[in-house]
């Protein structure tokens, strides 16, 4: 009996050792595992665990320039029981795990994948080899080993960090809705702890920022010597924003007690480089970050919101930023926008940049480092749609807004100008500034658009004490223009086509009327009457004579010829707050106590009362009065064409819009500085009121209607998407 026991037992020990020889020669003496083959030389390893989750990972997307990677996407290894797959970035090898032995039948499959003359596949047990090496040289010091892996991360990236001499793991989780989380180990490195940065600076943080990128001071002083070196370390607290506004790079930061930026900065300058203009603060000399400002020497502006300190290159951005927080266009207060632009990512960071392709952020707690990257959200995030632009101008005190058809940048653009005769020409579209110009003079009356050579190529007419100026869309005189004069002018300029050319006719001071040709020729100057001629100028075809309408400075109505030599008629003493050429005719329209009243220039002296109120405005397209809450459209006949029930009194500067859906009422709200934009049936449209100030132009383009007002010396012009 214990001869039959003693060989039962030596027959287990050798099916044993035959079993546990074959075992090591599969699971540990492969020549092809992993840490046989990959070494420093590597520099980085992707290990692929779930293929499919991977494919959509930004770190998948390093290693798509590798000779082999078409092939390994390919291949559906999840048929043949592959485990893991490892890809060098620096070399053309390829090694994959498989859960058993490799087969020739596998072999046969997946090389049909790779059809490199030059790519070889070989299989050792449990795993395969794909490359492009001539010689494979061993690891013997197996340098790289993969250790603690998790098995649940769709896969892993191993890179050889030179410095310490070892290999960082970092583990990739794909996750919801197009998330993937990034985990590592940071060994040594000093940072801060995460922190809620969108509380943090969101106040003060233009709402259509493009880009946004936060640092935690502690963290960032391991990616910038200079920062690590520098002054901002004299004032940060928790840290600070580098962000992209208006293709610009801004910084804002934070500051500790008693230790202003601004004062930091004074103490340290050069008294001579020091500015001080108004709230904005500005310096040179200094190196903030790597990226701020772009040279030493460049100077830099500073503006103190709240709590924060804002940098930027440019004052007038700095202006921009004031304006935007004072109107209260910030991120906080937009919060749809905000929770569009932060609400992908962790609530608590270390380090979280926002931009058009990607959104990420990096959180470090424990030693463990981890970071979630997602795409944006939608072609909705805030800095892909602008509603509203800002520009600040070197214009002292703004006085005419004029919406000018653009042929030469397409839609329309803006002609501002300002009482001392400085002007800009601006982009509808963002409020760039195309040109500039000052004609030294108080541009009179409201500079009107003209075409003047019928191609629909638009030019501006301007007119100053003693000149007539026409600028084109290059902001450049036209040809024979200016046309300057001895007397000053004294009337509006008007207009008008004779003979197939533009003429133009306007009033001086000696009562005299001059007619000019479209090159700033003098064509005739009659006396209209004996005193100077103040408004209401008009050429007017009369049974086939050239005829011109104006008022002198004491009322009179008077009728001239401008191509005979006849004595011109004195029609009667009149009065009119707003005067038109209503097609072939004039017409005025004035008030008398709470009557409203028009005249034609046949009778001008037969004032017909049509309405009773407040005459706020009148243009060619019609007359707004308003009684009470009641706003009134009317044309040049007395009829009403549009009314509208208001809910606030004060108006001024009513517009009415025609859309595709119906009429749109756009009107402010002088005593509350508000702009309302109201739909037929009452209803503001959304995002209503907007802030406005004195000026308002409106005008409707193809797909939306602009509106562009000023306040607090600055241009502001918003869109209504139609």
């Amino acid at each position: 009996m214990k001869k039959i026991i003693v060989g039962i037992l030596v027959v287990i020990a050798l099916i044993w050792s035959v079993y546990a020889s074959l075992y090591l020669v599969h699971e540990s003496g492969s020549q092809f595992e992993p840490q046989r083959v990959f070494g420093i030389e590597d520099e980085s390893i992707l290990v692929i665990q779930r293929p499919e989750e991977m494919k959509n990972s930004p770190v998948y997307d390093q290693f798509n320039s590798h000779v082999l990677m078409a092939g390994i996407s390919a291949v559906n290894w999840k048929n043949h029981g592959a485990k893991s797959i490892f890809v060098s970035i620096a070399r053309p090898i390829v090694v994959v795990e498989n859960k058993s032995i490799w087969t020739q039948n596998d072999l046969n499959e997946i090389q049909a994948y790779f059809k490199q003359n030059n790519t070889l596949i070989h299989r050792d047990g449990k795993f395969l080899i794909i490359h492009q090496l001539k010689h494979i040289p061993r690891q013997e010091d197996k340098g790289f080993y993969v250790k603690n892996k998790d098995r649940n991360a769709s896969g892993i990236l191993f890179t050889y960090d030179s410095r310490l001499k070892n290999w960082e793991k970092t583990e990739v989780y794909a996750l919801k809705d197009g998330y993937f989380e990034y985990r590592s180990s940071n060994l040594n490195l000093k940072v801060g702890k995460p922190i809620n940065d969108m509380e943090l600076f969101s106040a003060v943080l233009p709402k259509n920022i493009q880009e946004y990128h936060f640092f935690d001071k502690f963290y960032y002083q391991n990616k910038d010597s200079i920062f690590a070196s520098g002054l901002m370390l004299d004032w940060l607290d928790i840290g600070f924003v580098k962000a992209k506004y208006r293709d610009q790079t801004i910084l804002i930061s934070d500051y500790r007690a008693q230790q202003l930026p601004r004062l930091v900065l004074l103490e340290k300058s050069i008294e001579d480089s020091i500015q001080q203009i108004g709230e904005i603060a500005s310096f040179n000399g200094f190196k903030l970050t790597s990226f701020f400002p772009s040279s030493e020497n460049k100077r830099f502006y500073v503006i103190e919101l709240e709590d924060k300190t804002i940098f930027t290159e440019d004052k007038s951005l700095a202006q921009d930023i004031m304006l935007q927080y004072n109107l209260g266009e910030t991120l906080m207060l937009s919060p749809a926008i905000a929770q569009n632009f932060f609400g992908r990512l962790p609530q608590f960071t270390n380090e979280r940049r926002i931009s058009p392709d990607q959104n990420a952020s990096i959180t470090i707690r424990n030693n463990l480092k981890v970071e979630v990257v997602t795409s944006p959200a939608s072609n909705n995030q805030s800095f892909k749609i602008a509603d509203s632009w800002t520009r600040t101008l070197d214009i002292e005190e703004i006085s005419h807004i004029v919406a000018i058809p653009d042929h030469i940048r397409s839609g329309f653009s803006f002609f501002v100008s300002g009482k001392s005769g400085k002007y800009v020409l601006v982009n509808g579209q963002n409020g760039g500034i195309i040109w500039s110009g000052d004609l030294g003079k108080k541009i009179l009356h409201r500079p009107q658009v003209i075409d003047l050579f019928e191609n629909d190529k638009h030019q501006l007419l301007l007119v100053s004490d003693k000149a007539i100026h026409i600028l084109d869309l290059n902001g450049e005189s036209v040809n024979g223009f200016p046309h300057n004069s001895s007397t000053t002018f004294t009337s509006n300029i008007s207009a008008f086509k004779w003979k197939n050319s533009m003429q133009f006719v306007i009033g001086n001071s000696k009562g005299e009327i001059l007619l000019i040709n479209n090159q700033g020729q003098e064509l005739n100057v009659i006396q209209l009457a004996t005193q100077p001629i103040q408004k209401g100028v008009f050429a007017k075809n009369v049974q086939g004579k050239l005829r011109v309408f104006g008022i002198d400075n004491e009322g009179f109505a008077h009728l001239g010829y401008l191509e005979t030599n006849v004595t011109p008629q004195r029609l009667g003493k009149i009065s009119a707050d707003f005067i038109e050429k209503i097609g072939a005719n004039i017409k005025g329209v004035g008030t008398s106590e709470d009557n409203i009243y028009l005249w034609n220039s046949d009778n001008p002296s037969d004032e017909k009362s049509f309405a009773a109120g407040k005459l706020l405005a009148a243009n060619n397209t019609g007359i707004f009065i308003q009684k009470n809450n009641l706003l009134q459209l009317f044309d040049w006949n007395g009829k009403v064409q549009f009314e509208q029930t208001l809910t606030f009194n004060e108006v001024s500067l009513p517009n009415l819009i025609k859309t595709t859906t119906g009429k749109l009422l756009i009107a402010m709200d002088y005593l509350t500085n508000k702009i309302h934009a109201i739909k037929e049936n009452g209803a503001s449209m959304e995002g209503f009121p907007k802030e406005g100030r004195k000026l308002m132009e409106v005008v409707k383009d193809d797909n939306k209607t602009h509106i562009v007002t000023t306040i607090n010396g600055a241009l502001v012009g918003y869109f209504i998407h139609l």
